[in-house]
């Protein structure tokens, strides 16, 4: 695979370069910054009972845990002269911290306390009252309501991402990113670090409806990528289908050519304090983009490389301060089923402070876990 770093290290350098003198200049006006903290707290306690015990379970089956976020945000006025005009730079830090200590365990249980700190985005950005907008650094991204061909919730990526309005109703975004492949082993034609661009354009034909169109130019290894998504958004009746077609690097052991992946989510029945969502999808088991919403890729949805589907989720608001979901997933995986149902309360003692309990079952091996937990947020 051929080295395609210095097209992008000189365009983030460049980025990175106006923002600093940007916000260099905004220390020298005479306007106050802008400045925002924000952050929870979460700790809880988590039993597992799995449904097939096995040699391979590394999971105590009762724990103690916390996580910790912080963010840091601050909105500057820049030069004068470009305070007429609207531009402004901003800064955004998000720290995490998570610990979890197992509870109960005897000395020939091997299952050592684990405590992760890491920052999960920081950029520094700029933009104009016109919609124009630049972000460097470590970015998360999500393009499609999806996110099947280019998402990363799991891991921020290093890069830039640009993002405009040409008219109305139509916007434009794209990211140049690095990919940090030091932890895929056993991949041959994969280096340390590896070039990575996608491009998405949005547009509005009517009002509370979205199409759009992403290309994945250059994923892992010479991934390409192209998708197509609806979006309708209603008071009553929303829904969002995404299909995309995938060809993963013709070096990879999985290649299979160019396959296909889609989605389709509908609120099936809306009101002022319910909803009832369906979820629909099948994806190819050759569908394998590093960076993408997929479960298998250690994204946010259920679905998973091989695997096809419904899930049904219900949102209840009994009263101001209660709320119950519930999730029922039936999916199918490698022609086997996985069945997952799902169920969680929360409690809104006072403002920025919740009180939740989860239960969680899932027929592949993971079977029952319980979670009781609290939130402050500030």
């Amino acid at each position: 695979m051929r080295s395609k770093s210095k097209p992008f290290l000189l365009l983030a350098a460049a980025l990175w370069a106006l923002a600093a003198i940007t916000t260099c200049s905004a220390a020298q006006a005479d306007s106050p910054a802008a400045l925002g903290l924000s952050g929870q707290w979460t700790a809880g306690l988590s039993l597992r009972i799995p449904s097939e015990a096995g040699p391979g379970e590394d999971e105590p089956p009762l724990s103690l845990w916390q996580e910790l976020q912080l963010a840091l945000s601050a909105r500057l006025p820049g030069h004068p002269k470009a305070a007429e005009s609207g531009w402004q730079s901003s800064f955004f830090v998000k720290t995490r911290y998570r610990g979890e200590s197992p509870v109960g365990v005897t000395p020939d249980q091997a299952f050592p306390a684990g405590n992760t700190l890491n920052v999960d985005e920081l950029w520094v950005g700029l933009s104009s009252p016109r919609g124009l907008a630049a972000r460097a650094g470590r970015l998360h991204f999500q393009y499609g309501p999806a996110g099947l061909l280019a998402a990363n919730p799991f891991d921020g990526l290093a890069g830039l991402e640009l993002s405009g309005s040409t008219r109305p109703r139509l916007r434009l975004s794209g990211v140049l990113a690095r990919l940090d492949t030091s932890y895929v082993t056993l991949l041959p034609y994969v280096y340390d670090t590896d070039s990575y661009w996608v491009v998405r354009g949005e547009f509005d034909p009517v009002p509370g409806h979205t199409l759009g169109v992403t290309l994945l130019g250059d994923g892992l290894a010479d991934e390409r990528g192209v998708g197509v998504d609806w979006q309708r958004k209603s008071s009553r009746h929303s829904y969002a289908a995404e299909l995309a077609a995938f060809r993963a690097s013709p070096g990879a052991d999985n290649f299979q050519g160019w396959v296909l992946g889609g989605v389709l989510s509908v609120d099936l029945w809306q009101g002022a304090d319910f909803l009832v969502n369906m979820n629909l999808g099948s994806i190819h088991p050759g569908f394998t983009p590093l960076a993408s919403n997929l479960a298998s890729a250690g994204g946010e949805l259920n679905f998973s490389n091989g695997t096809s589907g419904l899930e049904i989720n219900t949102s209840w608001l009994v009263r101001r301060d209660i709320l119950i979901e519930s999730e029922f997933s039936l999916l199918w995986r490698w022609q086997r089923p996985d069945l997952r149902i799902h169920g969680r309360m929360t409690y809104g003692a006072a403002p920025g402070l919740q009180y939740q309990v989860a239960v969680t079952w899932r027929q592949a091996g993971a079977g029952l876990q319980t979670t009781v937990s609290v939130n402050q947020r500030f």
